[in-house]
């Protein structure tokens, strides 16, 4: 069984996070992407050799995934 650390493509996920948002405004458009980015990077960053399978599962859930 491989043990792969899940990961997110921080662009990928920036943008299907601001093509679901319902915001015009592209100043708070612009700090939506740049929130999901450094969430999806940080998700990226918990993936510690010591995490729980459990911890990651819900760190993806809070992502949406």
């Amino acid at each position: 069984m491989l043990n792969k650390k899940p990961f997110v493509n921080p662009s990928e996920f920036a943008s299907s996070v601001v093509a679901n948002s319902e915001e015009h405004d592209v100043s708070k458009l612009l700090d939506i992407y740049v929130d999901a980015l450094l969430k999806a990077a940080e998700f990226n960053n918990k993936g510690s050799h010591n995490e729980s399978v459990q911890n990651k599962i819900d760190a993806l859930k809070q992502l949406g995934l």
